[in-house]
């Protein structure tokens, strides 16, 4: 794979470089200690002088990156010249030069499921519709209706259980930026159907705090995961650096709208997301570790956690994990939709000697309605958060 500048500069050096016209806070290094000193003739002057502190140097920086999912389910199945100005805008070095691409794996709703989520959401589950399988009551479905006997029938180790022809459209991403890509990471948003209390992949009914994901599924969920990275790793000669078995676990986000008197959700639902509190992601965690230290598994991936939506549940999620869990976790994952707590987050990943990445974040700050595209307060917005971020939580991605 081609080596991306971006991933190559080290934390410290990278803020030098890109802290070089602010004025960072002393309160950003050991206590006592001036990140910035002005000499009498840079005072003179006007300009800054930047001391590095030698003794409180960040790890390497990994670089920059993107969730793949919605956008790419829908523009990999674009027309080429289309798809292809994308990727260059987003992965070429005269574009963003991206090094870092999250792939979702779809869970799916049953077959009978009508459309309901927004448009790109609803990302292909890799589970095979047809099983041809039958049990007492006759053949087995993918029917809503049949959820628990396809969920008994179904073999997360037999590779005819699956769908391999399944999600194209993020797909085509993957072999798109192969060459560009130093770090994929793989993450769900909710389980499979099937896998899943409620039996939609869009949360809890009307309930979005109920727990999505039973103990008794978990090791179906670990094998679905490991064998769509691992059939992924095969098809396109890539390599997976983490699998994350959560997004936004212990949030009120996640919730299947279904009207009264009616069986289906509606668009109310606008993607897939489970519940997975605290308790259920300490168990969740280890299942997968043995998973993936299982004879004949090929993924050399570890495991990423918990992707929490802000910093402070972060905080509570992982003050319920055990010690088995904390061990099995090689990169601790943080979205920073609120940035409190921040230095309480960056704290854990310290003491855990565990990398941190701040996986996910966007917001308007246009404040106008429809796209302006003479309004510079998103790009100033998204910026002043960045760099928030990168002082506070100080990731290495």
């Amino acid at each position: 794979m081609r080596k991306k500048a971006a991933a190559a500069a080290t934390g410290g050096a990278m803020a030098v470089t890109a802290f070089a016209g602010f004025a960072i806070p002393a309160a950003a290094g050991p206590a006592g200690q001036d990140a910035v000193k002005l000499s009498p003739a840079a005072q003179a002057q006007g300009g800054v002088t930047i001391a590095p502190n030698p003794s409180y140097k960040s790890d390497p920086f990994e670089g920059w990156g993107t969730s793949l999912v919605w956008f790419a389910n829908a523009t990999g199945l674009y027309p080429d010249d289309i798809r292809e100005d994308l990727r260059s805008k987003l992965f070429d070095d005269d574009g963003l030069n991206l090094n870092i691409a999250r792939y979702n794996v779809g869970g799916g709703d049953a077959t009978d499921v009508p459309p309901y989520l927004r448009a790109g959401g609803a990302v292909p589950g890799w589970w095979n519709p047809d099983l041809g399988i039958s049990d007492d009551d006759g053949l087995v479905t993918s029917t809503y209706d049949d959820r628990d006997r396809y969920n008994a029938v179904w073999d997360g180790d037999n590779p005819e259980h699956y769908n391999f022809d399944a999600d194209m459209g993020q797909r085509w991403w993957v072999d798109a930026i192969k060459d560009d890509v130093t770090h994929f990471e793989a993450f769900p948003n909710s389980p499979p159907y099937f896998l899943t209390e409620s039996g939609f992949v869009s949360g809890g009914i009307n309930n979005a705090t109920s727990e999505q994901l039973a103990p008794e599924n978990m090791e179906a969920f670990a094998d679905y995961m490991v064998t769509v990275v691992e059939h992924l790793e095969n098809e396109y000669g890539v390599e997976f650096s983490t699998i994350t078995p959560f997004n936004e676990p212990n949030t009120n986000y996640w919730s299947a709208s279904v009207p009264e008197g009616e069986k289906f959700p509606n668009s109310e639902s606008r993607q897939e997301g489970a519940h997975i509190g605290p308790e259920a992601q300490n168990q969740m965690i280890p299942v997968l570790a043995d998973r993936l230290a299982e004879p004949g598994t090929t993924t050399k991936a570890v495991i990423s956690a918990m992707d929490e939506t802000n910093p402070g549940t972060f905080i509570t999620n992982f003050n319920a994990y055990g010690a088995e869990s904390r061990e099995a976790v090689g990169q601790y994952n943080v979205h920073s939709y609120g940035q409190g707590s921040s230095l309480g987050a960056r704290d854990i990943a310290k003491s855990e000697k565990t990398p941190l990445w701040m996986s996910e974040v966007e917001g308007d700050w246009a404040g106008v309605s429809g796209f302006d595209p003479l309004n510079m307060n998103n790009g100033l917005g998204m910026s002043k958060h960045i760099v928030d971020d990168l002082r506070n939580l100080e990731p290495t991605a």
